[in-house]
């Protein structure tokens, strides 16, 4: 089982030998058979760290977290919606997160300054459906997707190769009762001398509840070399930060390969993976998995696959045109679950405004081709 909320001795001793490693002089509180309880949340922290000025800065979005009720999801049902709210806000609190996240009356999940859409219950599987129809390699079967890789939207085609290990590869685990239908997925990396990309942040939401599953930070190998630590993308700008970060209670997995271990707890090869250029998330997790939904696919293919241009693709702008939301990045960086409620949103809203969606893409195409010619 993974330690998420502190690092490995190992790692903590190659993190000691750079240089980089404090001690906090506290260790966590021993249970019955040995085992180590989660550390006390900090309850003031930012949820991006960046350095040890970081704690004492505060949430953007504070607000509290009550018990779901009658009054506050009457607007998309009944009985059914307030038992799947106080689920679901139960199992959020457990993951000792410092995000702050509510369902409200007006039947939307409250995160980082945007209400996102909630799904009614009896809506859900037939969101798995649509979704389903989706899926870029639809035509093959459920196992035939699972074994092999989605591809890179064209816009977002990588000008070089990561010299990645083949070996490293797997597919997720084989189906299982309890894996979630469709989860979104979203990474922050760095790029790495060998032109690999290395996940630094990992975020995944279940589609069809709006249940935040991860929200971790990734420690790199501290013996990788950094070419870009895309700063301003990952408010990370040394291995330090990861220390500082352990030292204010975040969760700091080990690698991509805990990463990657805790995502398959709650998917399998039957699970539909939506993303934003999804292939860059799966190589920098290792995972090998098609049965996908890549929120750039979706404009591309709208626009009847003229070319578009990076800009026009950002989520920021997708989000900001479509939706009408705002995203926003500070010195802490992108938040990955934010980003994954937005991809998550975006998707919500392709399948229910599909006619304009369509003629957006239509239109950014254009725009393209007047300012190419």
């Amino acid at each position: 089982m993974v330690d998420s909320w502190m690092l490995s001795q190992n790692v903590r001793n190659q993190l000691r030998e750079a240089g980089v490693l404090r001690h906090d002089g506290t260790a966590p509180q021993q249970l019955r058979g040995g085992r180590r309880a989660a550390p006390t949340p900090a309850v003031s922290v930012p949820r991006h760290p960046q350095g040890p000025s970081a704690a004492q800065r505060l949430p953007r979005n504070p607000m509290a977290m009550p018990p779901a009720s009658a009054s506050n999801v009457l607007s998309i049902g009944g009985p059914a919606e307030i038992e799947q709210a106080n689920e679901l806000q139960g199992k959020i609190m457990r993951m000792l997160i410092t995000a702050d996240i509510a369902i409200q009356h007006d039947g939307k999940i409250p995160y980082d300054g945007v209400a996102w859409l909630r799904i009614g219950v009896a809506r859900q599987s037939e969101a798995v459906g649509m979704m389903g129809e989706l899926v870029h390699l639809r035509k093959l079967s459920n196992q035939g997707q699972a074994r092999q890789h989605v591809s890179h939207p064209t816009t977002f085609e990588p000008k070089f190769v990561g010299d990645y290990l083949s070996s490293d590869f797997e597919q997720l685990p084989e189906p299982r009762d309890g894996s979630l239908r469709v989860v979104v997925l979203c990474c922050s990396k760095i790029m790495l001398e060998n032109s690999c990309e290395e996940v630094v942040k990992v975020a995944a939401v279940d589609v069809l509840t709006g249940r935040p599953l991860m929200s971790y930070l990734v420690c790199t190998d501290p013996t990788d070399k950094v070419r870009d630590w895309r700063t301003s993308l990952t408010g990370l700008s040394h291995l330090q930060d990861f220390e500082a970060a352990r030292l204010q209670k975040f969760k700091v997995l080990k690698g991509w390969t805990a990463a990657r271990a805790a995502l398959s707890k709650f998917v399998d090869q039957n699970t539909i993976l939506l993303g934003y250029n999804l292939r860059s998330d799966l190589d920098a997790l290792r995972i090998r998995h098609g049965r996908c939904v890549d929120l750039i696919k979706l404009v591309e293919k709208a626009a009847e696959n003229h070319p578009l241009s990076r800009k026009q693709l950002r989520l920021e702008t997708l989000l900001r045109d479509l939706p009408g939301f705002e995203l926003r990045t500070d010195h802490f960086g992108r938040d990955c679950l934010q980003d994954a409620f937005a991809v998550r949103e975006l998707a919500l809203w392709y399948l229910k405004h599909n006619g304009e969606f369509v003629k957006y893409a239509k239109e950014k195409a254009l725009d393209y081709q007047r300012v190419s010619n």
